[in-house]
């Protein structure tokens, strides 16, 4: 069976093609499995499924890397930290 790694994105590639980071942009959408995704991932068309989609924009607001992500239902967890800031 074919393996789908996830693609983690980083800001060597900013610097390799000589843009300045600014943000990223993720969106978290519920799906079902397409009969393709499925069989390489090993689960039944239709399946439930989270599909992520993170861009990475420099400081004109272009993108400059997108990545797109498909996760079946139980094999996904996020965990969050969020630190305030002093002021």
């Amino acid at each position: 069976m074919k393996r789908i790694d996830s693609v983690v994105a980083d800001y060597g590639m900013a610097q390799t093609i000589n843009c300045k980071p600014r943000c990223h942009r993720l969106h978290v959408a519920s799906i079902r499995e397409t009969a393709k995704i499925a069989k390489v991932l090993g689960v039944e068309p239709g399946s439930p499924a989270l599909k992520i989609v993170r861009r990475y924009l420099d400081r004109d607001g272009n993108a400059f890397e997108t990545t797109i992500s498909v996760h079946p239902a139980d094999r996904y967890a996020c965990s969050i930290v969020l630190t305030r800031a002093k002021g």
